[in-house]
C-alpha cells in the first residue's frame, strides 16, 4: 500500500516509488501510542534507512513514556534521535539567547524538567491555553531546528503526523501549527481511517507497551487537561506539583488562569476545596496524549 500525504493547500497525492526511495521519511515521535503505530506501519512501506525518528524530550515526561520510547528504539530497529531544546552562548537580533538544541539519550534525558525551564526562560512567559509554546517551542521548533542542521530540508522530506482517523478535530486544522517551511506533510492514519481502538489492538500484540493509564499522559502535569484529572494526577503524586508551581512563582504566572499549581495541590490533598465553576471540564488535544 503506498501512502498518501497531504500537502499545506490540502491537496492529496500518492507517493512515488522514487518518493519513497529517495525522500527522508520523518517522523515526530510523542512518545504515545499512536505515533509509535504510525512508526511501525511506516516502517512496512519504507526502508527503515529512509526513515528519520525525532523525539524531543522536555525534561518533565513521565518516566515510563521514555522507557517506551527507548524499548521502541530497540525493537523497530531504527535509531531515534532524542533531542533537547537548549540555548546558545551567541545571541539574536533581539538580544536573546539563540535556540539550539542538545542530543541525548535514554540514559542522558533530562529528568528534571531543564529543557523546557530554558524554553519558558527564554521566552520569559508561562505557556497557557491561549499560547501553548511548550509544545510549539520545546517540541516543535526543536525537532525542526534538528531536521534543518542534518539535511533534512523541505524538498528532500516528507513530515509523518500521528494523528488518527477518529480525531477530526485535530486532523481538519489547518497545518500552519508546524513548520511553514515544510509543505509535504502526512497524515497516514487518517489516509488508512485508523481508529484509537485498531492502535489499542496492536499494542495488545507487542511483548511491551506504554505504562501509562488516565489521568496519566506523557507530560506529567500537562494544563491541558482537565482540572479534575490534574487533581487526580496530584492525588497520586503530590510531588508532580513542586516543578510546576515553582515556575509560576518564578514568573509570577499561572498555566491555567483559574488555578494555580499550589491551588491545585492543596484541592488534591484535602486542604481547600474545588469551585466547580471554574473548572476546565474537557482535556485539549496535545502532544502529551498518551494514545
Amino acid at each position: 500500500m503506498i501512502p498518501k500525504f497531504e500537502n499545506a493547500n490540502g491537496y492529496y497525492n500518492l507517493l512515488s516509488e522514487s518518493e519513497i526511495q529517495e525522500k527522508v521519511h520523518c517522523v515526530n515521535f510523542s512518545g504515545g501510542r499512536t505515533s509509535a503505530y504510525l512508526l511501525y506501519k511506516l516502517s512496512e512501506i519504507i526502508p527503515k534507512e529512509n526513515i528519520m525518528v525525532n523525539f524531543a524530550n522536555t525534561g518533565r515526561e513521565d518516566e515510563a513514556t521514555l522507557e517506551f520510547v527507548r524499548d521502541c528504539e530497540n525493537d523497530i530497529g531504527i535509531k531515534f534521535n532524542w533531542v533537547e531544546f537548549d540555548i546558545s552562548d551567541e545571541l539574536d537580533k533581539n538580544g536573546k539567547p539563540k535556540k539550539t538544541y542538545k542530543v541525548v539519550s535514554f540514559d542522558t534525558a533530562s529528568r528534571s524538567g531543564e529543557p523546557l525551564r530554558k524554553a519558558i526562560k527564554r521566552m520569559n512567559f508561562v505557556p497557557n491555553l491561549m499560547v501553548r509554546s511548550c509544545t510549539i517551542e520545546s517540541k516543535i521548533k526543536t525537532m525542526e531546528l534538528f531536521r534543518e542542521r542534518n539535511n533534512a530540508n523541505k524538498d528532500s522530506t516528507i513530515l509523518y503526523i500521528g494523528i488518527r482517523w477518529d480525531e477530526p478535530k485535530r486532523w481538519s486544522k489547518n497545518v500552519n501549527q508546524y513548520p511553514d517551511n515544510f509543505d509535504q506533510i502526512a497524515y497516514p492514519l487518517v489516509d488508512w481511517k485508523v481508529t484509537k481502538q485498531m492502535v489499542l489492538d496492536f499494542w495488545k500484540s507487542k511483548p511491551f507497551d506504554l505504562k501509562l493509564v488516565e489521568p496519566f499522559g506523557n507530560c506529567d502535569l500537562c494544563y491541558l487537561k482537565s482540572t479534575k484529572k490534574r487533581i487526580a494526577v496530584l492525588k497520586q503524586k503530590p510531588e508532580v506539583a513542586n516543578w510546576w508551581s515553582q515556575i509560576e512563582q518564578e514568573h509570577g504566572q499561572q498555566f491555567d488562569r483559574e488555578y494555580s499549581v499550589k491551588q491545585l495541590y492543596k484541592i488534591a490533598t484535602g486542604k481547600a476545596l474545588l469551585d466547580e465553576s471554574k473548572c476546565q471540564i474537557n482535556d485539549i488535544d496535545c502532544n502529551c496524549n498518551i494514545d
